[in-house]
């Protein structure tokens, strides 16, 4: 997952779920994320619904009142992977036996976090008494507050601005200090698998890259 998040310049979480036969662990809902569904045992059958209207959605579970077509229904077997986008809905239902799966997701930014590296652009560098004295001591402060802001704003482009606010979220460490089950059966594989075999990396990025392209709403 580190060496996936450095190569697409995103924040990649993985996720492990077993489920019993017929069963489903979560009810129609939408990730803050795009998924990546990797079938490790047994089979599940999927549902994949529609994206949200507008970009003003929250995710998890939708409401009743919300109406969303569904768009594909299909059975996962081990090996089998799943591409959903940020925002569609969808849920899981286990078939016969145990059934289980990996989910790899890669998390956006959102107007918030853009909001908040822009706020860290502007406060930087910027010296200011905690507490200005008198009426020109609030007047210095308050134009030199505005003289930063107005700086900032000219030179920023809304390119600086993501790589700004990406660079602000967490990522998993290459190197973790305290390994894991998990680590230790990545590094095993690591050390077995030869260099043209772990090509499989850079086909997701590129999958992922192009189904993002596929998947964006026309302007």
């Amino acid at each position: 997952m580190a060496r996936l998040s450095e190569e697409i310049d995103r924040q990649v979480e993985a996720f492990f779920f077993v489920t019993p036969a017929g069963g489903q662990g979560l009810t129609l809902h939408r990730d803050d994320a795009d998924v990546f569904v990797l079938q490790v045992a047994g089979s599940k059958t999927w549902y994949v619904h529609d994206a949200p209207t507008d970009g003003d959605w929250a995710p998890g579970d939708l409401k009743d009142s919300e109406r969303s077509p569904r768009l594909l229904r299909t059975v996962l077997t081990p090996g089998s992977v799943l591409y959903v986008p940020r925002g569609f809905a969808h849920r899981a239902v286990g078939a016969d036996g145990l059934s289980a799966h990996l989910s790899a997701t890669v998390r956006e930014i959102s107007s918030q976090d853009l909001r908040a590296a822009l706020d860290q652009q502007i406060s930087d560098a910027m010296r200011l008494p905690a507490r200005p004295l008198g009426d020109a001591g609030m007047a210095e402060a308050s134009a030199a507050i505005l003289s930063r802001h107005r700086a900032v704003l000219d030179a920023i482009t809304p390119q600086d601005l993501q790589r700004a606010t990406r660079a602000l979220r967490p990522r998993q460490p290459a190197r973790p200090a305290a390994p894991q089950t998990f680590t230790d059966a990545a590094r095993t594989w690591q050390a077995n698998t030869s260099h043209s075999d772990r090509a499989g990396l850079t086909s997701l990025t590129h999958t992922w890259r192009n189904l993002r392209h596929a998947t964006r709403p026309a302007r």
